[in-house]
């Protein structure tokens, strides 16, 4: 049988210290329903051909006690986890839910990610779906295709470059694209700027988002415009419709355990804006449970987060 190592110490060297058997073999059948890779040919990806997300969530489940190991394998079952690959098929399914008129009354279609310029040498995961809805959206939605021909469609790298080339439009369209709404607090901020900064009158505004979180979207849709989502999701813990109300305080407070032994920060517990987000894109959001991406150092080792968050 496999050791059982402190949860707050341990640093395992392969699956068989890290897992109790049990354990290991649910992260299995996990990765196998949602189709996750756990399993990298020829070790191209990691080591001995495991897979660096499943050997990190090996890891992170063994360092985990038994109630949180519970609580971390059942936030799992409801996680979504999209790669760069999926963002085309992502766009698609979002652009396809905006109504016809809308592009057929445009004189001209801009598609513009939705950052403000503050934000913009942040490296914000999100800057390339203009450019990826032009190539793999459009040209697999019926009749968007056609409207795009009909109509001038400019995929601009910021508002900015909106306001500086295209100062005199009229009667046109902006897209704006992001790939994860959590609060919407950045979105609203961009569109504040947008208002300010860069807007016509004549402008027609909308948002993508691949995958939003259902307070944020609403939140954003009646204080701004109209927001097309892929994917909305909904608060893990507080939203989870497997779990009545008393397995929902159970299941925070264990939550709250867990986080304090990996030294979240007060502004990202439960995720940023106490958020619950379950979600892993190109680049983790930091609305997603934090012991899912924080790779802060507990008991002398970096914490093992299978998404982690890039800086």
């Amino acid at each position: 049988m496999p050791r059982h190592l402190p949860p707050s110490t341990q640093s395992p060297t392969t699956l068989e210290d890290a897992l109790p058997v049990d354990a290991f073999f649910r992260l299995l059948s996990l990765f196998s329903r949602k189709g996750w890779p756990h399993h990298a040919p020829n070790g191209e990806d990691g080591e001995d051909g495991v897979h660096p997300v499943f050997d990190a969530f090996c890891r992170m489940t063994a360092r985990l006690h038994n109630q949180e190991r519970e609580l971390v394998l059942k936030l799992a079952e409801d996680f979504l986890w999209k790669t760069l690959g999926d963002y085309g098929f992502l766009c698609s399914s979002a652009l396809s839910k905006v109504d016809m008129p809308t592009w057929n009354n445009a004189s001209r279609i801009f598609f513009v990610p939705l950052v403000h310029p503050k934000d913009l040498d942040k490296g914000k995961s999100g800057l390339e779906l203009p450019r990826i809805a032009k190539l793999h959206a459009v040209p697999s939605i019926q009749g968007l295709q056609t409207a795009v021909q009909n109509r001038t469609l400019h995929c601009l790298e910021s508002m900015e470059a909106l306001a500086r080339r295209w100062g005199e439009r009229n009667g046109a369209l902006i897209v704006f694209f992001d790939d994860f709404m959590g609060t919407g607090e950045s979105a609203l901020s961009a569109i504040e700027h947008y208002r300010t900064e860069v807007a016509v009158e004549s402008d027609t505004v909308i948002v993508v988002v691949l995958v939003g979180m259902e307070a944020g979207v609403y939140d954003v849709s009646h204080k701004a415009c109209s927001v097309y989502t892929a994917r909305t999701v909904q608060k893990g813990i507080s939203d989870n419709p497997s779990l009545d109300s008393t397995d929902k305080q159970a299941a925070s407070e264990i939550m709250r355990e867990i986080e304090q032994r990996i030294r979240v920060s007060r502004k990202h517990l439960f995720g940023y804006g106490s958020s619950e987000a379950l979600v892993a894109l190109e680049n983790t959001p930091n609305n997603t449970f934090p012991v899912f991406w924080t790779t802060t150092e507990v008991g002398g080792h970096s914490w093992p987060a299978p998404f982690p968050r890039a800086r």
